[in-house]
């Protein structure tokens, strides 16, 4: 196990980047900081790397796991946290987990994949994006079989007072995400008097 491979604020720090999150199901049900799940797609890389951030910004935690030879599926990781008591009062929805399927954590990943809490609740319809933005942001699917029709998915903004490691939610519901190539995050930048928009990938693999 890496040193310092998690972290539990006293004083909360600034947020991070965009891509916070991708959650398998949402709901107010408290964890069980023991271990998390994962659905493991086909792949060819050595790494699983998870960060795990919660919503407040408290708690951060980055670790590496080993999938050589891992067959698709839904696996167990147990999570080593010195922290239970501080992680058994927060809810699912406000503790969320990156994961990616990479040759090095460092690196752009093979693809991210689905993760959960609690117990594998999977559907290859749904799905919860998590992510820390200020502007006016999107999820873009692209079909696999013809990459020129989209689907647009609004993003929205969470409700909530204290929103510091992520403040948008997109929900993925009533498709078939098996159906979709890639996902672009689209965010429109507006600077007064100029316009932009920044795309980033979201190569989830379902």
């Amino acid at each position: 196990m890496l040193q310092k491979w998690e972290v539990f604020y006293t004083n909360i720090p600034v947020s991070g980047g965009v891509r916070v999150g991708i959650m398998a199901f949402e709901n107010s049900d408290k964890i069980v900081p023991n271990s998390f799940f994962v659905r493991i797609p086909k792949h060819t890389q050595p790494l699983l790397c998870v960060e795990i951030s919660s919503r407040d910004g408290r708690y951060q935690a980055k670790l590496p796991f080993t999938i050589v030879g891992s067959e698709p599926g839904i696996y167990e990781l147990i999570l080593p946290t010195q922290y239970q008591n501080e992680l058994k009062n927060y809810s699912i929805k406000d503790i969320t987990i990156l994961a990616k399927i990479t040759k090095a954590c460092d690196e752009e990943p093979e693809c991210y994949v689905l993760s959960a809490w609690n117990s594998p609740k999977f559907n290859q319809q749904q799905a919860y994006v998590y992510l820390n933005t200020d502007v006016y942001t999107e999820l873009i699917l692209s079909d696999l079989s013809n990459k020129s029709v989209e689907h647009v998915i609004e993003c929205e903004k969470i409700p909530e007072p204290i929103a510091t490691a992520y403040n948008c939610l997109c929900k993925l519901s009533g498709y078939d995400l098996t159906k979709y190539s890639e996902i672009r995050i689209k965010r429109i930048i507006v600077r007064w008097p100029t316009r932009s928009t920044s795309i980033l990938n979201l190569p989830v693999r379902f």
